[in-house]
């Protein structure tokens, strides 16, 4: 009996291990999220690989929590770009204090606005994560890759044909965005796309376009993901525009 409990005890908690489990490509994004190029956060951010960090789930969510921070990072895994974000530090002694800022703040914007964003519409009122009453979250701690496998795993190459895929796309993308943003009448002269490997989150576009007498380098950004659709989204202004 007592070796069937201690059965049932192992398979319950591997249940629940596998419930924080993160995939290579979910690793490799939150490390980027953490980055001081990519963080938000005003206090500074613990260097990620190869750390041990605390890990909870919440709905679908899944919730990280660095030691030494105040906020978290959260992964929506419904969301093809931007999967992972940072909540604001806790102001009370409430560890759901971060989360309830979160979830409300979401739930604020409409679902184009979450679409045009970040790929996805928010749950129906029925799919929202609610936050346990009485009771904390159940943390439980997961080891990060380290850098090395870091490194790896930015330089692993996609297939060409995927590469040609995720190209064509970006490019009716900037051709939307320039129709968008009062380039109605340019031309383009020349476009060049940055590398995009098995893991990359997002795509350097550089355009040249002539409009009249004049022609212009535009500098863009997009958000990829190499396994989710739509795997390409809506293009962002990189830089200011050379004039020449």
């Amino acid at each position: 009996m007592k070796a069937l409990r201690l059965a049932v005890a192992a398979g319950l908690f591997s249940l629940a291990a596998r419930g924080c489990e993160l995939s290579l490509q979910d690793q490799v994004g939150l490390i980027t999220e953490g980055q001081p190029y990519y963080s938000r956060s005003i206090a500074p951010v613990p260097s990620l690989p190869g750390t041990r960090v605390q890990c909870a789930t919440l709905g679908p969510l899944t919730i990280v929590r660095p030691e030494g921070v105040k906020f978290y990072f959260v992964l929506d895994p419904r969301r093809a770009f931007y999967r992972w974000e940072e909540t604001g530090g806790k102001l009370v002694g409430d560890e759901f204090d971060p989360l309830r800022v979160y979830l409300s703040t979401l739930a604020d914007d409409n679902s184009w606005a979450l679409w045009n964003r970040y790929g996805f519409s928010f749950f129906e009122p029925a799919e929202r994560p609610l936050l346990p009453e009485g009771s904390g979250l159940t943390w439980q701690p997961f080891q990060l890759i380290d850098g090395r496998q870091y490194e790896a795993a930015l330089s692993a190459n996609l297939k060409p044909e995927k590469v040609q895929f995720l190209h064509q796309a970006a490019s009716e993308q900037v051709r939307l965005y320039l129709f968008d943003n009062d380039y109605k009448d340019a031309v383009i002269l020349e476009e060049h796309y940055g590398r995009v490997g098995t893991y990359s989150s997002d795509m350097d576009v550089t355009i040249r376009i002539k409009r009249g007498r004049k022609v212009e380098e535009l500098e863009l950004t997009l958000p990829v993901n190499t396994t989710m659709a739509p795997f390409v989204g809506h293009v962002t202004p990189h830089g200011i525009p050379l004039i020449r």
